[in-house]
């Protein structure tokens, strides 16, 4: 029981310990706003920015382009300063807000939001939905390991929510 009260601990920590540090990444263009993609040095009109999600630190920028979504790093975007005119409500959260997630098995139900979309006239909140898992540890005996193997590698600890599976705390 010990064990099992630290371990909840651990992960309510993890839950709100935001990735990208003590500060939200300052976004280098905005949702809805016309982005160009930089190739070789040339600028490549691409489409519009539709939202963000954090990754290693930084927001990776998710771009509606003819080909679907196409994730582009700070590096490769390149903002034209143009806003696509719509005639919708603002997001209900916002990146770093601290929310309950509704369908959370855990004890904890208290995340942080990681990332915006927008899609089909709808936002989507990125959450994480468990808490990452230990790597395997290898014992000399085999039988002594306590962590249960996996044939995935890298397996994401994150999910899109719509609003409706969130709670503002």
């Amino acid at each position: 029981m010990y064990y099992q009260s630290n371990i909840s601990f651990l992960e309510t920590c993890w839950y709100l310990s935001p990735p990208w540090g003590s500060e939200i990444p300052q976004a280098k263009v905005n949702i809805f706003e016309k982005v160009y993609m930089s190739i070789a040095s040339k600028m490549e009109e691409i489409g519009y920015c539709c939202g963000f999600e954090c990754d290693n630190g930084s927001l990776r920028y998710l771009v509606v382009s003819d080909v679907g979504i196409v994730p582009l790093m700070p590096e490769e975007v390149i903002s034209s300063g143009e806003l696509k005119r719509l005639n919708i409500e603002k997001p209900k959260f916002k990146l770093g807000q601290v929310v309950e997630y509704k369908f959370a098995s855990e004890i904890s139900k208290i995340r942080i939001i990681q990332g915006l979309l927008f899609i089909n006239n709808s936002y989507f909140y990125q959450v994480e939905v468990r808490s990452p898992q230990l790597p395997y540890l290898q014992f000399p005996d085999e039988e002594s390991c306590v962590f249960p193997k996996s044939s995935k590698k890298n397996l994401s600890t994150t999910s899109w929510a719509a609003s409706e599976d969130l709670k503002e705390l």
